[in-house]
């Protein structure tokens, strides 16, 4: 159960079936309604488009060359989740460094939490330890190609190692720091050499 899904398995013994019929109904209360018909080799079935944070209860019937059966017994309700904040994004890739910029892409973390990304916040580390991660820059801008970048011009300590990670944001809310990038040093004015 997902917050806009729920997977429905059924077991079927009989060789003559021509398919499945699947039923469900809202809030405990009211009529099945049919949803969706299903191949005579399905045992499972994702529905979506449900409504979130909602009760369901689903009906499977089968169909042979006579017709279609009675319905099975109703599965207990399952509750539907609410919006989640999204998942980790992978490690974003460092794609330029000047000593006063470093310019970073990554694409939208695989969970959305079932709700639209609205941006992203770019965390950075400097030096060799795990200190705190420290925000340098949010964004929603994309570069193109489908995924996102940014240029980050804060927290940069030119002669030291830095590594960046990306959280995305939706309307619930921040989720979790993703995966940190290998670390790349940010070179002095000095050290930089023509691109």
């Amino acid at each position: 159960v997902g917050p806009e899904c729920a997977r429905l398995r059924w077991s079927y013994a009989g060789d003559d079936v021509l398919g499945f019929h699947v039923y469900q109904r809202a809030d405990r209360s009211g009529l099945f309604v049919p949803v969706r018909r299903a191949s005579a080799a399905a045992r499972d079935m994702m529905l979506s488009r449900l409504r979130r944070e909602t009760y369901y209860e689903f009906q499977v019937s089968a169909e042979n060359a006579v017709g279609e059966g009675p319905r099975a017994p109703a599965t207990a309700p399952v509750r539907t989740l609410a919006a989640q904040p999204p998942g980790p994004c992978a490690a974003p890739r460092i794609v330029r460094v000047r000593p006063s910029a470093v310019k970073l892409v990554w694409t939208e973390p695989e969970d959305d939490g079932s709700e639209l990304v609205q941006g992203f916040s770019v965390f950075c580390r400097v030096g060799e330890g795990e200190g705190e991660p420290q925000l340098c820059a949010t964004t929603t801008k994309m570069d193109g190609t489908g995924a996102f970048a940014c240029v980050v011009t804060q927290r940069l300590r030119p002669g030291s190692p830095h590594r960046f990670a990306v959280a995305a944001a939706n309307s619930v809310g921040l989720g979790a720091i993703g995966e940190w990038s290998a670390a790349v040093l940010v070179p002095t004015a000095v050290d930089e050499s023509p691109s």
